[in-house]
């Protein structure tokens, strides 16, 4: 079927095929010869696609007012731009069938002041809720499917949804997430890199953390997520811009960044980000051991490449029955360790000593007589388990006092106090004593030096010191008279009523009842003071209980607001402070990448990509 591109102005709606005109909007065949009128596809799309013809006429307007201009347009500096308010879609070129890797990336033209409609969000939920790529909304037989099962429903166009519909969506997005941000009090930002998987193309994202006043609960959103080649482009005037569009107090409201790069202003604090912290330790563990390390790794790869290639026969099954399913440790992770997290090293280790992966692998070897099966020697299994033993102590203190609502911020001292309390008491003995002591010593050296920098992170100990869970008993130093000197204004400004005696009004002899008389007879009552309204009662009387590592922030101060007005105000402000980046720019891509696959068209990527993202966030799906 020979489609070429036609230059009639109806080439946005219809593909011509000989005499007959396809409209891309529905399956229909519409006369269009090539000598004769256009009468009968204007007519189909004004009585089949209405909103297409309204589209189509906004288009037919624009493009006589640019060719008829008048004196006042001439003398108007915006009338050059006039035409970018409407949709215009380039008669000579078809977006949507064309893809040149030589040309730089095309940006369809979009119309602004279009609002998505009930229907286009539906369409658009299932499209970035499936992942679902986008170009299906104009396969055939799933719109007969559509028709059949919702007569009279119609599918628009891929170019209605990317031009249209895409733009009002994230539109729509970030106008509520503008509304949030101006009732979240204080927020933190937090960068996240990674790469897109194409060569010289990487990406961020940033993401705002807060607590809702309110319940307590935090709250997140994704503000913007942007591919990049160069990393100059991601220095402070991104985040200027960021600040500017959400209307972003840069002073008032924001407690700091979590940014590996450190690119932001230098008035906005650097928050630590834990997991980078963590994942420095397998580093000094194998600082002198890299050999070990690629021993370790190329046992298991072995392993899953034998299980991958006789697993399914049934007289190996017994040898090839480890199951790695659950596991987050992939085989490209173990082919880069300068990826590797603390928690794959884990995980390789687990496989290693855990689940007897060597042995298997040695008795699978000898009873198909392979030769050159990897092992490791009883030197080289002793220092294995050395390191074991200390990504387990992070393993368990970790998880021991990680909540499901909050694994924010708070954390950080405590863990780190409990991490080196452990790591201090870890036996050390054998034939191997000095190399597991050294390991051991450099491990600690170094979460002292991190713990040290915490402790003096102000905003990092009143993250703490909010968190019932921890309070004021993890720190070096009582973090008590710093938070007095800090909020006390605060408190005495915004909780001043609270404090004045409650006065009580002469009432009218008149309207006294004999009760009242009686009362009155007795004398005056004492005066009485409005509970809760006083800072250095409420910090005394919260650091009279002792912490529980296991309770849930919410649950306490929704529960002791009414006892703790302020302390709970000013825990508002720091608990939603998140421990880490989310890692997840990479998968943000790769989902804007499913639902519009097509080269050298990145933005539309990243709006596919931030839509995502924020309805997944906002738990829509």
């Amino acid at each position: 079927m020979d489609r070429k591109r036609s230059r009639s102005k109806y080439s946005a709606y219809f593909d011509r095929d000989g005499e007959m005109g396809l409209c891309r909007l529905c399956p229909s065949k519409i006369p269009w010869s090539k000598s004769g009128g256009t009468n009968c596809i204007r007519l189909h799309l004004a009585t089949k696609h209405p909103v297409e013809m309204n589209e189509f006429k906004l288009i037919e307007e624009a493009r006589a007012k640019m060719s008829r201009p008048s004196v006042e347009d001439f003398n108007n500096s915006t009338f050059e731009n006039s035409l970018s308010n409407f949709y215009v879609k380039e008669e000579t070129q078809d977006l949507w069938r064309e893809n040149s890797e030589e040309s730089n990336e095309k940006f369809p033209a979009r119309n602004p002041l279009y609002k998505h409609t009930e229907q286009d969000q539906l369409v658009f939920e299932t499209i970035l809720g499936d992942r679902w790529p986008v170009e299906n909304v104009e396969g055939e037989f799933f719109r007969r499917l559509l028709r059949k099962l919702k007569p009279g429903f119609e599918l628009k166009s891929v170019e209605h949804y990317v031009n249209l519909v895409l733009p009002s969506f994230r539109s729509s997005l970030e106008s509520r997430i503008s509304t949030d941000l101006k009732f979240a009090g204080k927020i933190s930002l937090v960068f996240d890199y990674g790469s897109t998987g194409v060569s010289g193309l990487d990406c961020v994202s940033v993401m705002a953390h807060w607590t809702d006043p309110a319940t307590m609960e935090p709250k997140s959103a994704l503000l913007e997520f942007k591919t990049f080649r160069d990393p100059a482009e991601i220095g402070p005037q991104f985040l200027n811009s960021i600040i500017s569009k959400f209307q972003i107090s840069r002073q008032n409201q924001i407690v700091g960044v979590i940014n590996e790069n450190a690119l932001t202003a230098d008035e906005i604090p650097i928050l630590p980000n834990f997991e980078g912290i963590l994942d420095k330790i397998p580093r000094i563990l194998y600082a002198n051991h890299w050999n070990l390390l690629a021993k370790q790794k190329s046992i298991l790869l072995e392993y899953r490449r034998l299980q991958n290639l006789h697993g399914s026969n049934p007289y190996y099954a017994h040898f090839l029955n480890i199951d790695f399913s659950e596991s987050d440790l992939s085989s490209e992770s173990l082919q880069r360790p300068e990826f590797m997290s603390w928690t794959d090293h884990w995980g390789l280790l687990y496989f290693l000593l855990d689940t007897q992966v060597p042995q298997v692998l040695s008795n699978f070897c000898a009873t198909t007589k392979q030769a050159n099966c990897p092992e490791l020697t009883p030197d080289e299994l002793l220092i294995s388990k050395f390191m074991y033993g200390i990504l387990s102590e992070i393993k368990s203190a970790r998880n021991s006092i990680r909540n499901q609502s909050y694994p924010t911020a708070s954390v950080i001292i405590p863990t780190l106090r409990v991490l080196l309390h452990k790591l201090e008491g870890l036996e050390v003995s054998g034939n191997l004593s000095d190399t597991t002591s050294l390991i051991k010593s450099q491990v600690i050296t170094d979460l002292q030096n991190v713990s040290t920098i915490c402790q003096n992170n102000e905003i990092l100990k009143t993250a703490t010191f909010f968190d019932p869970r921890f309070r004021d008993r993890y720190f070096f130093e009582s973090h008590k008279e710093s938070i007095l000197s800090t909020y006390r204004e605060f408190a005495s400004k915004n909780f001043e009523s609270k404090l004045s005696l409650c006065k009580e009004e002469k009432p009218n002899p008149m309207d006294l009842s004999s009760f009242d008389l009686f009362l009155q007879s007795q004398g005056p009552s004492k005066p009485t003071e409005v509970p809760g309204a006083n800072l250095e009662k409420e910090i005394a009387e919260y650091l009279q209980e002792e912490p529980n590592s296991q309770s849930n922030p919410i649950d306490f101060w929704s529960f002791n607001q009414s006892k703790f007005p302020i302390l709970k105000t000013l825990a508002a402000q720091f608990l939603a402070i998140p421990a880490s980046a989310n890692s997840k720019a990479r998968k943000i891509y790769e989902d804007g990448d499913k639902i519009f696959s097509m080269k050298n068209m990145d933005s539309i990527k990243e709006d596919f990509g931030f839509c995502c993202a924020n309805l997944e966030v906002d738990g829509s799906f």
